[in-house]
């Protein structure tokens, strides 16, 4: 979809209408080769301008408009500075699809760049804010599938230049159902931009079209941004249609950046561009950058960076001259890095280092510099080749320390390696045999270097064999941890990995159920499933149900409840072999240390959140909050929650890999207060938001939203507290700072009049649930939300405050309201801090 917006674009056409809805188009600020972009007031309900985009006639309108409804659910969940908002679609009376959007100034992204002439590493920084923004949609489930120079837009000069991402939702939207581009069969164009579209979106190749699509695309803008041209010429692309870029794509790999610098006519104007000579633009290409490139273009999805966050992971690295993931797999490459890294170090510690090591790789570099000055388009391999084996000939051990370098990368591969679903178990098969193994089978060889080390060495000056005992001796520790702790982490994901796919979807009970569930929901009938489910775009499949096991319908509530496998799954035997709970009479699901997530299908919709009817005793207790609490409406889509707060249990089993963090809680299971004993089935607490955020979405979960987070709590009522009007309507249904808690603790403050029968928190599921079937959402421990914290309407700082909603056990009922906010550093820890667990439902079913 071609979306870039030229500000010379010619005038508006005469036969385009004044005003479409409640839309007056004032003057058009591009074309593209999906449609016009005006500029646009909105009357009502607000007075605003907009940007919008009126689609060209002849495309499937009903399809598209209908795609974009489905689309525009999961755009709902993103809040990002970095990304423009979508806000409205429809169709015109000529039967024109048109989009609604945030209207952002700026310009495009290499025109700014070029006329600004900034840096390599200015542009590098810059492409680091499209990365955080498109990280942020990716976590929400959208894919851009059109991310190019005109798509983001850049407004303000040097630091302060913020980039703004248009268009998220509207490649889908004009995309086939399965993601790839389809041809406009009136004029045989394309829908989309050919020199950014990833092979698989072209189908090029047999794979899905995901994240990856993306992380594909923003490697051509940064070869763009970089080089000044694309990875294939306008001429290699244009003409053919789907078929002829497809074939382009699946028999061509792409030049080098450097290659391609290096073919270049106007090279001088391109490196002046960027504030360089060409000789340093092509010996910065030629290093880090080609490989980092190199591998976000990869033609198979699974050889690319994994997440858009570890692409912007190996960019930080190259601004701070550290080893990349997509690096050569050369040692004497891993060990001039150190070297440079840490050269201030090894200067003081060892004369014989800085002249063995240091003095060859300055050789090493001057015979480069030698062969650019020389015009040469490619590396001495030959001359690069011999003064590694001089290097390795002349300081032997030293060799060895490129084992530190690989291991943290070892490290950071494995970590990016989630969640551990089926998906994953290739790559967690190759991290075991070809990164793991490899560094495993160094250790006789260091054990024979230390050995030889504790003798006398003529060879070596007394500083340099004590340098190279003190680091190789780390590395033997450190390899030692990495067998024992890293690597059956990992085989233990794998086991999961090759286990969860039958466990969940493919076995043939299981898959029965979820053709039950399915069919219910659809059905929406009050009966076998909640009428509040007619409408909603959701049909689980298998990227869908992973991890996921249908409990069935809860009689009380009538919506559908799910179980969580991995939050159950201790580690050992068989994840499908793991108990399904089932629902009582009264909808209640017994809940004990051992249990897993149980997560209710929210149906989402609009919803009116923020301070409805509070009572005075309320207002009383903290007049300022109102301030934050204004009411307003939010879209929601449908959403996945789990109906307790993540238990001490639930915690230690999703991190069981790393048993250290399994027990951060101030009140942890074992302890007894007042007479009771803390279990694990009491929530987990003393958590951070950055650990707990992490910890859920490499498990394919994610903290809630706070307006999912309210939406729930209320559970359809419009009170200060879901069960009631007045703080003593809470009796009964949560825990909260009471009486008990008043006599026991009075530096606490004043509690309830009531009793709840805690002084610290209960385990969860102790107190009445709320309409939605969900526990806990008053009192017991604050909840950690996704959000920044803020004035609804105001831009949130990056860095600011996180939500936690709630209340807890140890505050008054009035902090524990429906509508109540506050904020906490990101990094902060409390006994009464906890989190709940959400999850998307993606994929929603066509045409529903």
């Amino acid at each position: 979809m071609d979306t870039e917006v030229d500000a010379a674009a010619t005038p508006r056409q005469p036969d385009h209408p004044a005003r479409i809805g409640p839309y007056r188009l004032l003057q058009p600020l591009g074309e593209g080769g999906m449609g016009i972009v005006y500029l646009a007031e909105q009357d009502e309900p607000v007075q605003r301008q907009v940007a919008l985009k009126l689609v060209k006639l002849g495309m499937d309108s009903r399809a598209i408009v209908a795609r974009f409804e489905q689309e525009r659910q999961a755009l709902a969940w993103m809040q990002h500075d970095g990304i423009a908002r979508v806000y409205d679609c429809g169709t015109t009376e000529r039967g024109q699809p048109y989009f609604v959007m945030e209207l952002c100034a700026g310009e495009p992204l290499d025109r700014h760049a070029d006329r600004r002439r900034l840096s390599v590493r200015q542009r590098i920084e810059l492409l680091l804010q499209v990365c955080a923004a498109v990280e942020h949609a990716h976590q929400k489930g959208v894919v851009h599938r059109d991310l190019k120079p005109g798509n983001v837009l850049v407004a303000g000069e040097g630091p302060d230049a913020r980039v703004k991402v248009i268009d998220f939702g509207l490649a889908k939207s004009v995309a086939g159902g399965d993601g790839r581009l389809e041809l406009h069969t009136e004029v045989g164009q394309v829908l989309g931009t050919p020199g950014y579209m990833a092979p698989e979106q072209a189908g090029a190749i047999d794979a899905p079209v995901d994240t990856r699509a993306d992380i594909y695309a923003l490697g051509v803008v940064l070869y763009k941004l970089l080089v000044g041209a694309l990875p294939f010429a306008p001429r290699e692309l244009g003409g053919g249609g789907l078929a002829a870029l497809a074939r382009l794509l699946r028999e061509r790999e792409p030049a080098r950046p450097s290659t391609a610098f290096g073919r270049l006519d106007d090279q001088t104007a391109v490196a002046a561009a960027r504030a360089t000579s060409t000789t340093n633009l092509l010996r910065v290409l030629r290093s880090d950058l080609d490989w980092l490139i190199h591998k976000a273009l990869e033609r198979d999805p699974a050889r690319r960076y994994a997440t858009v966050g570890a692409f912007a992971d190996d960019l930080r690295r190259f601004l701070h001259s550290e080893p990349l993931l997509a690096g050569p797999p050369s040692s004497v490459y891993r060990l001039r890095k150190l070297l440079r890294r840490h050269r201030g170090p090894v200067l003081a510690i060892s004369a014989v280092l800085v002249t063995a090591i240091g003095g060859a790789f300055v050789a090493l570099d001057q015979a480069q510099e030698a062969s650019l000055a020389r015009g040469a388009a490619e590396a001495n391999e030959r001359q690069a080749t011999e003064l590694a084996a001089a290097l390795r000939s002349k300081v032997g051990d030293y060799d060895q320390l490129a084992g530190v370098v690989l291991l943290a990368q070892a490290r950071e591969a494995a970590a990016a390696l989630h969640p551990g679903w089926p998906a994953q178990l290739a790559a967690l098969e190759h991290w075991r045999q070809g990164v793991a193994a490899p560094l495993l089978a160094m250790r006789p060889q260091l054990v024979a270097t230390l050995q030889s080390l504790a003798a006398e060495r003529p060879d070596l000056e007394p500083a340099a064999r004590q340098f190279l005992a003190s680091a190789l001796g780390g590395l033997r520790d450190d390899l030692e941890r990495f067998a024992g702790e890293d690597v059956p982490a990992v085989a233990q994901r794998a086991r999961f990995a090759a286990a969860i796919g039958a466990a969940s979807w493919h076995g043939e009970a299981v898959a029965a159920r979820w053709r039950a569930a399915n069919a219910a929901i659809a059905a929406a009938d009050g009966v076998t499933a909640s009428a509040s489910y007619a409408g909603i775009p959701v049909e689980f499949d298998a990227q869908a149900a992973i991890g996921l096991v249908p409990i069935g319908m809860n009689p009380v509530t009538k919506l559908w409840e799910f179980y969580e496998l991995r939050s159950a799954w201790s580690g050992d035997g068989d994840p499908a072999a793991l108990p399904i709970p089932t629902h009582r009479p009264d909808g209640s699901i017994a809940v004990d240390g051992a249990s897993g997530i149980v997560f209710v299908l929210l149906p989402g919709g609009s919803v009116e959140l923020g301070a409805q009817r509070e009572d005075e005793r309320a207002r009383r207790f903290d007049p300022l909050a109102q301030d934050d609490e204004t009411p307003h409406r939010a879209e929601l889509p449908p959403f996945l929650l789990a109906r307790h707060e993540l238990t001490q249990g639930q915690w230690a089993r999703l991190c069981n890999e790393r048993p250290v963090a399994q027990r951060p809680s101030r009140y942890a299971a074992g302890a007894d207060i007042a007479g009771r004993r803390i279990t694990d089935a009491h929530p987990v607490e003393q958590v951070d938001w950055h650990a707990a955020a992490l910890l859920l979405q490499q498990h394919g979960m994610g903290l809630p939203s706070e307006a999912m987070w309210e939406h729930a709590c209320r559970a359809g009522r419009d009170t200060p507290w879901a069960p009631g009007e007045r703080a003593e309507h809470l009796h009964g249904h949560a825990n909260v700072l009471d009486a008990t808690c008043a006599r026991a603790a009075p530096d606490w403050g004043q509690g309830e009049v009531f009793d709840d029968g805690h002084i610290v928190h209960a385990p969860v599921g102790s107190f009445a649930p709320n309409a939605f079937g969900l526990y806990d959402m008053h009192g017991n421990v604050f909840e950690w939300c996704d959000d920044v914290y803020g004035p609804y309407g105001a831009e949130p700082r990056a860095d600011g405050d996180r939500v936690n909603r709630g209340g807890s056990f140890d505050n008054p009922a009035a902090l524990a309201r429906c509508s109540d906010r506050s904020g906490t550093p990101p990094a902060g820890r409390d006994g009464s801090l906890g989190l709940r667990a959400a999850r998307q439902v993606n994929r929603p079913a066509a045409g529903r």
